[in-house]
């Protein structure tokens, strides 16, 4: 998740191009970048979601209903990687700059 996170994120920074065009608009530049990084916490949810929640349905089916715990850990595991995503694709921009970034992320196993 942490992977996917870091590569969505420098995506969403650098694959547009419009960041410079958004960013000098009369919206409050936290604003878009949250709902940003919103849409790659969203996107890294639904990917994950779409391998584990079957078996949890399956689990619960049969009575296990411990494991409808992972109906809220999931979204919540995916919003701190992506938080975790955040930090580091900063760390890195700050470190290595932003060309150094995009290799190092989309080097990363997916």
């Amino acid at each position: 998740m942490l992977s996917r996170s870091l590569n969505g994120i420098v995506q969403v920074l650098y694959t547009r191009a419009d960041l410079d065009l958004l960013l000098s608009s009369p919206l409050l530049p936290t604003s878009i970048i949250g709902v940003r990084v919103g849409t790659v916490a969203l996107t890294v949810t639904l990917e994950v979601a779409m391998l584990v929640w079957p078996f949890v349905n399956v689990f619960v089916l049969f009575g296990l209903f411990g494991w409808s715990k992972l109906y809220l850990l999931l979204p919540a595991l995916a919003m701190l990687t992506t938080s975790l995503g955040v930090v580091l694709a900063l760390t890195l921009f700050r470190l290595l700059g932003p060309r150094t970034t995009r290799v190092v992320a989309s080097c990363s196993p997916r």
